[in-house]
């Protein structure tokens, strides 16, 4: 491992920063200009940026620029373009970040998605009803963790969430899992199945496939990588499994968030964060194939409001599967509406060898580990 290498991260994740600190000791980092960043942090530079502009030049030219979050695809993108470092190029950001472009490559390269339709002005209610069925789900074409998505059971609902530049898409039959995938040089490295058991709220790694599904997806995975030009990347992928076929969600060439690193750390015994980076600096990485325990997180948020106590702390300490627990909320504080899987109030991380055990747990907590609500607010309309 080069310590001289001048590596350039855009986006805030704490846990990354702090890794590409240990490994090369001089980290450049590229945030978005409402980012808070702790005195704590020992970077070398910071940059501040808006709407996605590049109207700023690096101190030190980056041998190497990624992506922690999926708002900052589009500005790695850049900035590995004109400096000519090492990182994603345009194009695959492009399909990763604008979700319309991904979804024309797959209907182009025949990988099976769901019917989508892009919004215009002109778009009507009754012509997505008539195009897509119903339910059918409306999103904005570049963001992340639910933000923006929105179900829709009729066409009252479809005209409310109809704006120009969304993406309408019928709904998927079938179970959604995700993967996080490493490539190099176009081989799967290594890859992890989440179950998001609770959309939005519980997921479990790793989730054991049949032999039989497990290869139909082994060569899904392997087209998405050969159909969108895929050299070396970490991608996390979303996808549905249903009885008679596998349907792609989307993909993005960044980290996933749900706490699915922690999650791979504690199961795998391995460092994610250092897996990522060393994927572009070195040519051999050898990581753990087989997971030690299954995981999961439980991503906490109780809705708008103000809390009035939280139960259950105690007990959820006692679990078997007990791994740690964070809350940033207590009695008093305000809750804001969540708008996407990014914002929670803390999180409960169990593990555990046995996996009758783990959902056992699971259960058990989510009977007994209550966040009361004084005042409990209607979600926005």
């Amino acid at each position: 491992m080069k310590k001289d290498l001048n590596i350039v991260l855009v986006g805030y994740r704490k846990e990354a920063i702090k890794q590409a600190l240990d490994m090369f000791g001089n980290v450049q980092l590229v945030v978005d200009v409402n980012t808070k960043i702790p005195k704590s942090l020992n970077v070398s530079h910071v940059y501040y940026f808006s709407n996605d502009e590049l109207d700023f030049s690096l101190i030190e030219p980056p041998d190497l620029c990624l992506p922690l979050s999926e708002s900052s695809i589009v500005m790695a993108s850049k900035i590995k373009h004109k400096y000519q470092c090492l990182g994603y190029d345009k194009e695959l950001s492009l399909f990763s970040h604008e979700k319309i472009q991904l979804k024309q490559q797959a209907l182009k390269k025949k990988i099976n998605i769901s019917q989508f339709q892009l919004v215009t002005e002109s778009t009507t209610a009754s012509e997505l009803i008539k195009h897509l069925g119903l339910p059918l789900v409306l999103k904005q074409q570049n963001s992340s963790g639910s933000r923006g998505l929105n179900f829709c059971y009729n066409k009252i609902e479809v005209s409310k969430h109809l704006a120009p530049e969304k993406i309408a898409e019928s709904f998927i039959e079938g179970k959604e899992f995700s993967a996080e995938v490493f490539v190099k040089n176009k081989s799967i490295i290594f890859v992890n199945f989440t179950n998001y058991y609770k959309h939005l709220k519980i997921n479990i790694l790793p989730h054991d496939f049949s032999k039989e599904v497990k290869t139909k997806i082994d060569a899904f995975l392997l087209k998405i990588i050969d159909s969108y030009n895929i050299d070396t990347a970490l991608l996390h992928i979303e996808f549905f499994v249903s009885d008679n076929s596998l349907t792609l969600g989307e993909f993005a060439i960044r980290p996933p968030g749900g706490y699915l690193m922690n999650l791979i750390q504690l199961s795998y015994n391995f460092s994610p964060w250092k897996a990522y980076f060393k994927l572009f600096t070195e040519n051999n990485i050898s990581i753990p194939q087989q997971a030690r325990t299954y995981s999961s997180a439980i991503i906490l948020h109780p809705g708008a409001g103000e809390v009035d106590n939280i139960q259950g702390v105690e007990e959820v300490k006692k679990l078997s599967s007990f791994h740690s627990i964070k809350l940033k909320k207590s009695s008093g504080d305000k809750v804001s509406h969540r708008q996407g899987s990014g914002q929670d109030i803390g999180y409960i991380f169990l593990t555990n060898k046995n996996k009758e055990a783990l959902f056992n747990d699971i259960k058990s907590l989510e009977t007994n580990f209550i966040i009361n609500l004084i005042t409990e607010e209607l979600e926005p309309k």
